[in-house]
């Protein structure tokens, strides 16, 4: 009589080539997370915003020699060592939002060292500024617990 000799993979070699198989799924999936590449990139946008703002204020500071927030009455300045809270890019203090809020341009705008369509990112809702008493210091920062 003939023995019949099974054809096929038995079931550990199933099981190795599936394992492996999860193991190569799992670096590639890895090494290009998608949430990972948009936070990336929304962190490259609020920087390039951050930097536009930077070199908005020096240029509306050389033109004025002052900032938008600048008090007109020194005598208010509690010492140069005190600084504001971090506080929404968007205050009017800024110089993005006027007064009346962020339908019409503030001091930056206005000036012509931030194009109008600045006032329509949403990015600046997620920067956040601090800025030194007489003027000394502006710092930013990604905003707290923002997720998007």
């Amino acid at each position: 009589m003939k023995k019949v000799t099974a054809k096929g993979f038995t079931l550990v070699e199933l099981l190795i080539v599936i394992a492996l198989l999860g193991v190569i799924a799992t670096i590639v999936i890895a090494a290009i997370n998608p949430i990972e590449q948009a936070n990336r990139a929304t962190d490259s946008g609020n920087k390039a915003d951050a930097s536009n703002l930077v070199s908005a204020l020096q240029r509306y500071y050389t033109g004025h020699s002052n900032y938008p927030w600048t008090i007109t009455d020194p005598t208010n300045y509690p010492s140069a060592d005190t600084a504001f809270t971090f506080a929404n890019a968007q205050n009017t203090l800024v110089g993005i939002c006027s007064a009346t809020g962020c339908a019409t341009g503030g001091e930056l705008i206005v000036a012509n060292e931030l194009q109008w369509k600045y006032l329509c990112r949403q990015r600046r809702k997620r920067i956040f500024h601090s800025i030194r008493l007489l003027g000394t210091e502006v710092q930013f920062r990604k905003a707290v617990g923002y997720c998007k």
